[in-house]
C-alpha cells in the first residue's frame, strides 16, 4: 500500500480500505486477475466499492492480523465480499485451499 498522506483522511481511508480487500483476497487464495478478466473489471470494481464503503473495516484487519495464514481459511460472515471472493477462489483450479471435486464429477 501507498504511504500515508497526512492531510488526506479520506484519502488514507480508500487506500487502507483497498489493502484490506487486497490482503483479504490473497489470504483466501481468490486471484484478482480472475475476476478483472471475469467483466472488463466491472465485479471487482463494484467489490472494491463495497470494501471502501464498509464500516467492518477494524474487524477485519484484527481478523487478518489474527488468523493464521498458513491454514485453509472460510471467508468470514462479515466480510460484505464474501461471494465475490468464494466466486473468485472456486475460478482458481491451482489454489490449493479450495477443495475441487474428484476427476470426473
Amino acid at each position: 500500500m501507498s504511504e500515508k498522506t497526512d492531510g488526506f483522511p479520506l484519502f488514507n481511508r480508500i487506500l487502507a480500505q483497498a489493502d484490506l480487500m487486497d490482503r483479504m483476497m490473497e489470504r483466501m487464495g481468490a486471484d484478482p486477475l480472475v475476476a478483472i478478466r471475469r467483466d472488463g473489471g466491472a465485479t471487482f470494481y463494484d467489490a472494491r466499492s463495497r470494501c471502501i464503503d464498509c464500516a467492518a473495516d477494524r474487524q477485519c484487519r484484527n481478523w487478518l492480523d489474527a488468523a493464521p495464514s498458513t491454514e485453509p481459511q472460510v471467508v468470514p460472515t462479515f466480510c460484505v465480499n464474501s461471494d465475490f471472493i468464494n466466486s473468485c477462489r472456486e475460478e482458481a483450479p491451482d489454489n490449493p485451499l479450495v477443495p475441487l471435486a474428484p476427476p470426473g464429477t
